[in-house]
């Protein structure tokens, strides 16, 4: 991808970046937080809040290592193209959704993490599975071949 593109995407994924409760913290002392979270999800809302931004994270790296693999395989063609302004459609779309569904955290309490990171999760998962069709076509045909 070129760098002016990958700058873009990037820019539009930070803004897509869900909350955890305490996420702000770093070190020692968020890690302990969040491993004890991760032992009972379902003790309080901050747990809550850090266990469905964990599931986020991983789905989004699933999603961001998918993603390159197709990017590498249309590489220089006008699919490459297509494919970027087709991410950059479906990040600003989940972004929307998800305003739409959850409204601004600024109006919300302290279950808004909770819902926007399963909102994110629900669409990176369906985003996943479509992008993984791609990656796994080989029969010529296939996106990128």
């Amino acid at each position: 991808m070129s760098r002016p593109a990958f700058v873009v995407l990037a820019g539009l994924m930070i803004s897509l970046l869900p909350i955890a409760a305490g996420a702000d913290r770093d070190g020692p002392e968020q890690e302990a937080i969040e491993k004890e979270a991760m032992r009972n999800c379902e003790a309080n809302q901050s747990n809550l809040n850090l266990c469905s931004y964990k599931r986020y994270k991983q789905l989004d790296e699933r999603l961001n290592t998918l993603y390159q693999i197709q990017l590498k395989r249309l590489r220089g063609s006008e699919q490459e193209k297509r494919f970027i302004e087709a991410e950059r459609a479906w990040l600003k779309y989940i972004n929307a959704d998800c305003l739409y569904q959850n409204g601004p955290r600024e109006e919300s309490g302290t279950i808004w993490p909770l819902l926007q990171n399963n909102c994110l999760s629900h669409h990176l998962q369906q985003r996943i599975d479509l992008l993984q069709s791609f990656v796994n076509c080989t029969q010529d045909g296939c996106l990128g071949q």
